[in-house]
């Protein structure tokens, strides 16, 4: 079984939300990438919403790949403002290095 194209059909879950102080509504992204060895904020990321889902790829781990991405589905209307946050996604493993 091909790893990477197994991975495209995946989804880690729901992405996370909360208000800010003026009610505005908040996205909360992993601060690690998906392999768990970088930390997204100083190795680079890029985090695109669309067709119901935020795929955040690890510059350093390599974006576009599908096994290096974290794949979170979308509820409502997409967030004005992004934090990063690992709390919310602690219960999901890390995914094994490619061979």
């Amino acid at each position: 079984m091909d790893v990477a194209a197994s991975y495209d059909r995946l989804s880690d879950g729901p992405a996370r939300y909360r208000a800010n102080g003026l009610g505005g509504r908040v996205v909360v992204l992993p601060a690690t990438c998906r392999r768990g060895t970088h930390q997204l904020p100083a190795a680079g990321f890029r985090a695109l919403a669309s067709d119901g889902a935020i795929v955040v790829d690890c510059f350093a781990c390599g974006a576009g790949e599908p096994v290096n991405q974290w794949r979170l589905s979308m509820s409502g209307a997409i967030a004005e403002r992004a934090e990063f946050d690992d709390q919310p996604y602690a219960n999901r493993p890390a995914r094994p290095v490619k061979q």
